[in-house]
């Protein structure tokens, strides 16, 4: 039997348990987050689908359930933002989530789980699963001296007895953060922002769209995001007013002799 994963709805449920009608009254129930409900939904899929395809169950019944439609999230953070303004004012943990977050360009799930032992600091290489999709990421860092800097510093301060490297303290010793966002909502106050100004997650989308400005392609950002199709590494990528600056050179080179 196939259990759901704790983080998704139904958790307390098993899959071949779950009806048609209680996703679909759940991802109504999300419609104010689409983005986020239209993902979980489609983890949930893929869960069923597994289970379908090794016989646990007879029939997928989330196949076609329509998601909800998503208004494309605009970003807001910048580089400047994020390094000169949030991260001075940040406790010493949450500067260790935002550096990982951009410099490895992932989500929250999987920067909170990072371990020491993900880490091969001699040969510069960090490899950990995505939890959404399992899928391996494996990102040579031999040539980002500022991430090579930041793990000699943290190796070099490490106190804690905790295999994660962002952790706390809580009543059965060292463990992960559930989520950053109080540590996130604290910096921002510090730094004279509002309240949800700026969201953690656009860590992430800033770090994307910085790599596509940079001119890497798209293969190699999705190899860093380990996004699986090129629409969902687009979600991730965004405007900054330099994609026209190559275009515009370009037609520098006609004009009249004289104004």
């Amino acid at each position: 039997m196939f259990k759901v994963l704790e983080e998704l709805p139904l958790a307390d449920k098993y899959l071949e348990d779950i009806t048609r009608q209680e996703i679909i009254r759940w991802h109504h129930d999300q419609r104010s987050t689409p983005y986020e409900a239209n993902r979980r939904l489609a983890l949930i899929k893929h869960m069923l689908q597994y289970a379908l395809d090794v016989g646990y169950v007879k029939i997928n019944v989330a196949h076609r359930i329509k998601k909800h439609k998503e208004k494309r999230h605009e970003l807001k953070l910048s580089a400047d933002i994020l390094f000169n303004k949030i991260y001075p004012v940040a406790e010493p943990m949450l500067k260790r989530a935002i550096m990982f977050a951009f410099h490895l360009v992932q989500h929250e799930n999987e920067i909170k789980n990072l371990q020491w032992r993900d880490f091969d600091l001699n040969n510069r290489i960090v490899k950990f699963r995505r939890s959404k999709t399992d899928k391996e990421i494996v990102i040579n860092y031999s040539n980002n001296p500022v991430l090579m800097a930041f793990l000699n510093h943290l190796k070099s301060i490490k106190r804690e007895l905790s295999p994660y490297i962002i952790c706390h303290a809580g009543h059965h010793g060292w463990q992960p953060y559930a989520s950053f966002r109080s540590m996130w909502h604290r910096a921002l106050k510090t730094a004279k922002y509002k309240k949800g100004e700026f969201k953690f997650k656009e860590i992430r989308h800033l770090a994307n769209t910085l790599l596509k400005d940079a001119n890497i392609s798209v293969e190699k950002r999705m190899a860093m995001t380990g996004h699986q199709s090129i629409q969902s590494n687009e979600v991730y990528t965004h405007n900054t007013g330099l994609e026209t600056v190559e275009a515009s050179a370009a037609l520098s080179r006609f004009g009249p002799k004289g104004f």
